[in-house]
């Protein structure tokens, strides 16, 4: 028995630690039935990298299980699919959550509105992060509601009813008190590793001297968090892009393999354009077509960036008239996604599309941002060049 005694404590620590490491998701699902499936899928942020996704199979009905081993706090997306029907279409990316691991998270919803639970556990049993998320739970309720309206009026050939949802969807805004709480929590909350959280979410709108300001009112136990440790991995990131400093040189390969530097560029008032399908790269490319046939052979220059995937998968949409501008590149274009360029998505904080960043003759950042950035690109390129 003595022998046995020490195997025994050996084999009890060694569950415990395991148990800690383990992820654990339960809770009651209306709808769920067995042979349907679960898709959790692991982010890294700011980027909104897809690390993994893991399948599981719904065993009982109206009950949602799934442990999962996580080594540090992490971010996850969770979608459905049912066994015997089409997967539901949702607004919304999934449902959203932030785990320790150790942590049981406990989701309360319906296969109707899977996208939208309301959640309890880890880091969701602190009073303003459960208010948060409670108050997030319902504005996503009735953006789904709006959603399904649209859809059902598609159905019914509802032109009017089409145009006043459409209307409804595209001018809804989150409630002020909903960005009030994530403001006071992302902004003075210094103990809590879900603040980190909320302001590495918010890193585009963010320079480097306000992450430092920020960082420096974490307790220590933030900073050396997972997610603190992330922020201070970015702030070398915000610090290198930040309007008034001077950015790296970088060396990638164009789209006809012919290396390009950014010091290759130096003389010349630069923009580094970042670009994609979307509403802002539709109504702004047209016009930076504009300003390039007007101010290039006066020293304005264009480096565009943009994924490879875009031309392979989406060349029928030449024809649109609303896309063909984007398919006219007179500048060089430089695929992100092509062996060797992948480095400069994360050094160069390429958040979304269209980012626009004006790069003096001296190299020097003058501008940074999204589409606001054309009308102070066009007052500069007037009053300069």
């Amino acid at each position: 028995m003595k022998k046995l005694f020490p195997l025994l404590l050996a084999l009890i620590s060694l569950s415990a630690c395991q148990n800690q490491s383990s992820l654990i998701l339960t809770g009651t699902v209306d709808g769920l039935l067995p042979g349907d499936t679960l898709f959790l899928a692991e982010f890294e942020l700011p980027l909104w990298n897809e690390l993994s996704v893991d399948t599981f199979f719904v065993t009982q009905a109206n009950e949602l299980r799934v442990e999962k081993p996580i080594s540090h706090t992490t971010f996850f997306i969770l979608n459905h699919a049912p066994k015997d029907a089409p997967r539901m279409d949702f607004p919304i990316r999934g449902v959203t959550f932030l785990a320790l691991p150790g942590d049981e998270v406990v989701f309360n919803g319906s296969v109707e509105t899977f996208v939208a639970m309301q959640k309890k556990g880890g880091f969701y049993d602190y009073p303003p992060v459960a208010r948060l998320d409670a108050m997030e739970f319902e504005q996503d309720l009735k953006t789904i509601g709006i959603w399904n309206k649209i859809t059902e009026a598609k159905a019914a050939k509802d032109s009017d009813s089409i145009a006043k949802y459409s209307e409804m969807y595209s001018n809804r805004h989150r409630p002020k008190a909903i960005r009030n709480l994530r403001d006071s929590i992302r902004n003075e909350e210094h103990n809590n590793e879900y603040a980190a959280f909320l302001y590495l979410q918010s890193l585009h709108g963010v320079t480097g001297s306000q992450l430092e300001e920020r960082f420096a009112k974490f307790t220590p136990e933030v900073q050396m968090s997972y997610i603190g440790q992330q922020l201070n991995s970015m702030l070398t990131v915000l610090k290198n892009i930040e309007p008034g400093n001077t950015p790296s040189d970088f060396e990638v390969t164009d789209r006809n393999a012919t290396p390009l530097k950014l010091s290759d560029y130096r003389g010349k008032y630069t923009l580094i354009y970042h670009w994609g399908l979307c509403p802002g790269t539709i109504w702004v490319h047209p016009r930076l077509l504009k300003l390039y046939e007007e101010y290039h052979e006066k020293g304005f220059e264009v480096i565009g960036f943009t994924p490879y995937n875009f031309f392979e998968t989406h060349p029928d949409l030449e024809k649109e008239e609303s896309i063909t501008p984007l398919f006219n590149q007179p500048w060089r274009t430089v695929f992100t996604d092509t062996p060797g360029n992948e480095f400069i998505t994360d050094s160069y904080y390429f958040s979304g599309v269209p980012i626009m960043m004006l790069i003096s003759p001296e190299g020097v950042t003058l501008e940074r941002g999204y589409s606001e950035v054309y009308s102070k690109l066009k007052k500069i390129l007037k009053e300069n060049l």
